[in-house]
């Protein structure tokens, strides 16, 4: 591992600290490590994109600036994090116009940022709770940026498709839940 990758995780750890995840209630930077761990085994794997998945939640989460990120980890890193974070956050807009604003920036994004995108929807998608009324929203907003992105990566958009309709089965009648 370099040591550009190094840092970064370090750094996501450190400002990571003491979150959860809110589903499984596990530290919070698992889920960064399995993205980085799924980007790097990606074609599009440069050690600048596995910084940048190791830090794609920290701008929105961790109260980091991009600047920070560009000071420390270098212009490359900074832009695939601006790429990965969503310019919404913050906003006081209703959530569907938020979304929206989310998906047309990463309509607008580099191939890998958008590769990037769908390997972290694919592994939050992994981790809701099918049960949570939460769940119907998240996924519905998943096929839709997946219908906007999904062209970026076939397999990851018939993964993300496959996730969601399994949790779509379990809250159906027949399914489980309700």
């Amino acid at each position: 591992m370099s040591v550009l990758v190094q840092a970064a995780a370090l750094f996501a750890k450190t400002m990571h600290d003491g979150q959860v995840r809110k589903y499984t209630g596990r530290p919070y930077i698992t889920h960064p490590m399995r993205v980085a761990g799924q980007v790097t085994l990606h074609k599009i794997a440069t050690d600048e994109l596995i910084a940048a998945a190791w830090l794609h939640d920290v701008v929105e989460d961790c109260n980091v600036s991009l600047g920070n990120i560009h000071d420390a980890f270098g212009p490359q890193v900074a832009s695939a994090v601006g790429w990965l974070t969503n310019p919404s956050k913050g906003s006081h807009l209703p959530r569907a116009e938020r979304k929206e604003w989310d998906r047309r920036h990463a309509t607008e994004a580099p191939h890998y940022a958008q590769v990037m995108k769908l390997i972290d929807r694919l592994d939050n998608l992994w981790e809701i709770d099918p049960a949570d009324k939460f769940a119907t929203l998240y996924c519905k907003e998943s096929s839709l940026l997946v219908d906007a992105i999904g062209y970026a990566d076939t397999k990851l958009e018939s993964e993300i498709r496959s996730r969601i309709e399994w949790i779509q089965q379990l809250k159906t009648p027949s399914g489980g839940a309700t």
